[in-house]
């Protein structure tokens, strides 16, 4: 009886449609969404802090933290959570009061590991 209604060729199409619902809930994953913090002085020629004295503010409070890339005068700092963004500005205001904290959210492809490299 079961045979009649569960055939090879239907458990074929099940398989392929459970792969294709799978594959269609993933895509939203692909891209996420990340929180970047801008942190440039206030004033032309003052300093900066070190990006270590960033990290132990922030890491104090709980903020979760991608990296801390020096720029040009400035430091760009990626947070592991955009939902902590206005805490970290909070934290970072407070902290350095010199410094004029500039936040952003991006869209950030995730790197899509086994495919081969364009070029």
């Amino acid at each position: 009886m079961i045979h009649r209604w569960f055939s090879p060729k239907m458990a074929g199409r099940l398989l392929l449609a459970l792969l294709s619902v799978f594959a269609l809930l993933q895509i939203p994953r692909l891209t996420q969404e990340e929180t970047i913090l801008h942190l440039c002085p206030l004033s032309q020629g003052a300093a900066l802090p070190d990006g270590f004295y960033v990290w132990q503010q922030l890491n104090d409070h709980g903020i979760g933290i991608k990296s801390i890339t020096p720029a040009s005068d400035s430091l760009i700092v990626h947070l592991t959570s955009p939902e902590q963004s206005a805490a970290a500005r909070e934290v970072l205001l407070t902290a350095l009061p010199h410094i004029n904290v500039i936040s952003q959210k991006v869209a950030a492809p995730l790197p899509l590991s086994g495919l081969p490299k364009p070029g």
